[in-house]
């Protein structure tokens, strides 16, 4: 019955001056008049309508509270996807910042916590992160091509504190979302799903940054770039489009990023290694979404210009698909050796 006594609450808010009035000035008196869950009594106070309405709030009731709490007709309307970018995740980022150049560290902080900001002011109900992980929850006894975390709580990082420079979390998600995204979804891309996800730094890096209080609902999705044979880019392209499909069919306002590296070669004799005009090339192709260069690539000239690391460029191509038609901006690229990577910070518009 919690649903039938936010809807009346709401309901009376509506109609009648003093429960607004109520509202206004003493909003725990009243809600504590009501059976409400302690997530419900969180969603009217944060004026969360994404939230209010997966919970099951008719729109004809909702559209009247958002009006009352300051939402502009066209906010409350502006709901799916609000926000696109991409950004690296290289451990070192966090964990060997005090042995990095310090004005290019610091550079790369700020764009993040510009991203952060961007992010911030978009609203959104959720962030999907679309990353490449490093065998910390699957492995080639079992390699989905596309995995999408479905559970309501998150694990991380996998590694050590110490070493990454980021300490244990838990992280909120939203498997009432997640599990709609993806029936959405599988309408045009077969993926897997998992209930159970510990992170490792490929998705806790970029979390550290853009939501350090771990305070966002957070989607996973995993797209293998470690244990080849690998999902072809093109398809990785059409996965971002069914993205974007579903996501503009929900009412939430949903954020993606695209994580990865471009050019590295992780974890061997040539970590440190950086392929910056390439880099530069494939971003180039990325913030002008040219579908068919991003798909041109092969795993073998890759290889060998970018590292087994630049299998990841799968991360950026599914943010091109799902920003089709549209166009992004770098706002900081710079090889970072002691990072192993050429670190990025890219947003694409979302139209």
């Amino acid at each position: 019955m919690s649903l039938y006594y936010v809807q009346k609450l709401l309901y009376l808010i509506n109609r009648e001056p003093h429960t607004r009035k109520r509202l206004d000035t003493d909003f725990d008196v009243l809600v504590s008049e009501y059976d409400l869950t302690t997530e419900e009594i969180s969603a009217l106070r944060e004026v969360d309508v994404g939230m209010l309405y997966i919970m099951g709030v008719n729109g004809q009731i909702l559209m009247h509270y958002a009006a009352h709490r300051g939402y502009e007709w066209n906010d409350y309307l502006a709901t799916s996807l609000v926000f696109a970018g991409a950004c690296s995740h290289g451990p070192g980022i966090t964990g060997r910042a005090d042995r990095a150049d310090r004005a290019l560290r610091d550079s790369l902080y700020e764009s993040f916590d510009r991203l952060r900001r961007a992010i911030e002011e978009s609203k959104p109900d959720a962030l999907i992160i679309i990353g490449a992980e490093h065998f910390a929850n699957f492995f080639m006894d079992n390699m989905p091509a596309i995995c999408m975390g479905m559970a309501n709580s998150y694990t991380g990082p996998i590694e050590d504190e110490q070493w990454l420079g980021i300490k244990h979390a838990q992280v909120p998600g939203n498997e009432v979302l997640s599990e709609q995204l993806i029936s959405s979804i599988m309408r045009d891309i077969d993926l897997s799903y998992a209930q159970e996800w510990k992170f490792d730094h490929g998705i806790m890096v970029p979390l550290h940054f853009l939501t350090p209080e771990y305070d966002l609902p957070i989607i996973p999705v995993n797209i293998n770039c470690q244990g080849p044979p690998l999902i072809p880019l093109d398809r990785c392209y059409e996965f971002g489009r069914a993205l974007r499909r579903a996501c503009d069919e929900r009412p939430e306002r949903i954020a993606i990023i695209g994580t990865g590296g471009i050019s590295h070669w992780p974890a061997t004799p040539d970590s440190g290694r950086i392929n910056e005009p390439w880099d530069r090339e494939f971003l180039d192709h990325f913030v002008n979404n040219r579908r068919e260069k991003l798909i041109s690539y092969t795993d073998e000239q890759t290889y060998i210009n970018a590292g087994q690391g630049g299998f990841e460029i799968r991360t950026y191509i599914a943010i091109a698909g799902a920003t089709e038609g549209s166009t992004g901006e770098i706002w900081f690229y710079a090889p970072i050796p002691i990072f192993s990577v050429g670190c990025t910070i890219a947003t694409m518009n979302v139209e």
